[in-house]
């Protein structure tokens, strides 16, 4: 009951514009979980090119960063079952580059006794978006960045 409470909580606070960025991350996010089976990953992440080629102030930039992804983590719970990091780096990177902001994929593994894991994060203005520094840390990159 709690859980529901919080959530209708995150709901009223959410403005017109945050509402709008919801709705536009989960078909985003719909459409590259779509996409991964289909569109080799090459393809997928591509070099853009930026719509609008604007001098913003990046701490505008960096806010704007921070509060797609957090709409896309919000959308990504509303998936069953929620999405993984890449479909939602690759929505993160889809939507930023749509608002003429620059942004690159990185992916890293992480080898543990006999386990492998991956993880894919944004970076922008060489920030990583919506992780703690310490993933780099964690997982060694295997490329350079895409986008």
């Amino acid at each position: 009951m709690n859980s529901l409470r919080h959530k209708a909580h995150l709901a009223q606070e959410l403005s017109l514009p945050d509402w709008l960025t919801l709705i536009e991350a989960w078909l985003v996010l719909s459409f590259f979980r779509l996409a991964l089976r289909w569109i080799s990953y090459q393809r997928l992440t591509a070099p853009t090119q930026l719509i609008q080629d604007r001098a913003a102030d990046p701490s505008h930039v960096w806010e704007s960063a921070q509060r797609i992804q957090r709409m896309i983590r919000y959308a990504s719970r509303l998936h069953f079952p929620a999405m993984s990091c890449l479909p939602q780096s690759l929505a993160l990177r889809s939507m930023l580059t749509r608002r003429g902001i620059p942004a690159c994929i990185h992916i890293g593994v992480q080898k543990n006794s006999n386990d492998l894991y991956a993880h894919a994060w944004v970076e922008v203005l060489g920030k990583i978006v919506g992780e703690t520094d310490a993933i780099i840390e964690k997982f060694n990159v295997l490329a350079s960045p895409l986008g």
